[in-house]
């Protein structure tokens, strides 16, 4: 099943990412090997909140020789700054592990510019009766285990009630584990 989603992650968000231009906020990068396929963008922040994944990620930068990108250690939820800085956002099965869904839609709304580019994979409901009565019974020892991640997000609906008009969807089920793939825009 790893390799299903690797490959639903490779054909939407990869090749998303890689046309991107003018500066790229990604959030949550995870292992860092995501910042290594920023092809067009002129400029690349990349926002992690844990030490260990900001270093592994600067090591990775260093040893692929990749100079459009910069590293910061923060949280999502507390975007260090200005409004309307960012053409385009990105991430990863993000909003399933914040603490606050609705104050990291806000700061990505506030730190994208009007009409910016928001591209991302989520974890979202299923769309199966049964599976997702297993989601909301599992969803909190899940969530102690890895890293706060909540299967039963909601990113779409968040995202609505954040301005986003989303452009392009694509749900794939897993069954306990489902993903929803977006790109939305900011509306003014």
């Amino acid at each position: 099943m790893r390799q299903s989603i690797k490959i639903f992650t490779e054909q939407f968000y990869l090749s998303s990412i890689k046309s991107l231009k003018g500066t790229v906020l990604e959030v949550g990068f995870g292992n860092g090997e995501t910042l290594l396929e920023y092809s067009s963008a002129s400029n690349v922040i990349a926002i992690e909140n844990e030490i260990i994944k900001v270093e592994k990620a600067k090591q990775l930068l260093q040893e692929n020789n990749i100079q459009n990108v910069k590293v910061l250690l923060g949280s999502v939820e507390n975007l260090p700054f200005g409004n309307s800085y960012f053409d385009a956002i990105t991430f990863l099965f993000t909003l399933c592990s914040v603490h606050s869904q609705s104050k990291s839609v806000q700061e990505i709304y506030r730190v994208l510019k009007p009409t910016g580019k928001l591209i991302a994979i989520e974890h979202t409901l299923s769309n199966n009766f049964f599976y997702r009565g297993i989601q909301k019974l599992i969803s909190k020892p899940i969530a102690l285990l890895f890293g706060n991640c909540h299967l039963e997000s909601e990113p779409k609906k968040i995202l609505s009630e954040g301005k986003f008009k989303i452009l392009r969807e694509n749900y794939l089920s897993f069954f306990i584990e489902p993903q929803l793939y977006f790109e939305a825009v900011k509306l003014n």
